[in-house]
């Protein structure tokens, strides 16, 4: 609902907007000052799209499950759909980086939390591989893409897991 102030501005019908929905809980974030945002609260382009795709899979990434028991069941989701109790990894430290199987399991995970949790990046591929100057981390790309205005792009996240996976980052998406 607009404020009293904005009221005189409404349409008596729905009319096209350019913009995608702002997630509910990043509207408690957004800077009302932030002159790339037309519509306070309301819609974001695709530069802040892209961005909110970023810090929501940051997020993910970075956020950890309890351990579970056995080890290798803490990889299964507690249930499905998956719910906010399987949002996260679990423990990323018993992986070994030069393991084909650990990076299938690692990428396999994370492309399903990615459908489960961040849908607006839609047929995500994730492609890992060992990162040349540290052993201990792992570095790739992930690809998908993103509907703005009946119009999908291509999209592709450069990121790096560090150091045994105890965090990892995502950079900036770039519209391929």
């Amino acid at each position: 609902m607009e404020s009293r102030h904005q009221r005189h501005h409404l349409a008596p019908r729905p009319r096209l907007v350019d913009g995608a929905a702002v997630p509910l809980f990043e509207r408690f974030l957004e800077e009302v000052d932030d002159r790339r945002i037309v519509e306070p609260y309301r819609l974001q382009s695709l530069p802040l799209l892209l961005e909110s795709i970023q810090r929501e899979i940051d997020h993910l990434l970075n956020t950890r499950l309890p351990p579970r028991q056995p080890p290798r069941r803490s990889w299964d989701p507690i249930s499905e759909p998956q719910t906010v109790l399987d949002f996260g990894l679990p423990a990323l430290s018993p992986l070994n980086s030069g393991s084909l199987s650990d990076a299938t399991l690692l990428r396999d995970t994370i492309l399903a939390k990615i459908a489960a949790f961040e849908p607006r990046l839609q047929n995500p591929v994730l492609v890992l591989r060992e990162d040349p100057e540290d052993p201990t981390a792992m570095m790739g790309s992930l690809q998908g893409a993103v509907t703005l205005d009946r119009v999908t792009q291509p999209v592709s996240f450069p990121v790096i897991f560090f150091h045994h996976g105890d965090s990892a980052a995502i950079s900036p998406g770039e519209l391929e």
